[in-house]
């Protein structure tokens, strides 16, 4: 008898998390508000821009662009950054990101994670984090530094060794036939 009340007790309580409440847009949206996601987004233009304008400035370091290759590269930079905001954009990215929020979390576990927000601790995360990810971008270009020479050295390995087994692949030419004696009356 104890066992079919143990039983029936574990059954309610996995029922129960089978049925977790969905998460509503309401607490969804106040999650986005607290994380101040759309700042988030509009920041990550901005790196988007100057890494942009970094890389224009290390192409061009060597040499002085002409003023009419200055204002291309300039447009080129301008026309970048709009195709970024326009395909990265808040408006895009909410309703992909409340799909996705829904799709991940229950009722309880959103309101559990706004109120952490709400805490001095959620909300020394939610403003440093920016910084943190800013110095982690920063160390990880640092480490790409290396990386890039490796990289171009294995590519170029590896074309040299594509090089190689094609050559090898290739038959060899068949003995060219002398005509049979028949042939040659």
């Amino acid at each position: 008898m104890k066992t079919i009340k143990l039983l029936g007790l574990s059954l309610l309580m996995s029922a129960n998390l089978a049925f977790a409440e969905a998460p509503t847009d309401a607490t969804i949206e106040e999650l986005m508000t607290i994380t101040k996601a759309e700042k988030m987004v509009t920041d990550m233009q901005d790196q988007v821009k100057a890494m942009m304008d970094q890389g224009m400035a290390n192409m061009t370091k060597d040499q002085k662009p002409t003023e009419a290759e200055q204002k291309a590269l300039d447009t080129m930079v301008t026309k970048m950054t709009a195709a970024v905001k326009e395909e990265v954009s808040w408006d895009k990215l909410k309703p992909v990101s409340i799909k996705l929020y829904k799709e991940t979390f229950s009722e309880e576990e959103l309101k559990g994670i706004v109120d952490f927000y709400k805490t001095p601790a959620g909300e020394a995360l939610v403003n440093k984090m920016p910084t943190l990810m800013q110095k982690t971008m920063e160390a990880t270009q640092g480490m790409m530094g290396g990386l890039q020479p490796k990289l171009q050295q294995i590519q170029t390995e590896f074309i040299e060794e594509m090089g190689k087994i094609k050559a090898s692949e290739k038959p060899a030419e068949a003995p060219k036939e002398e005509p049979k004696a028949e042939e040659k009356k």
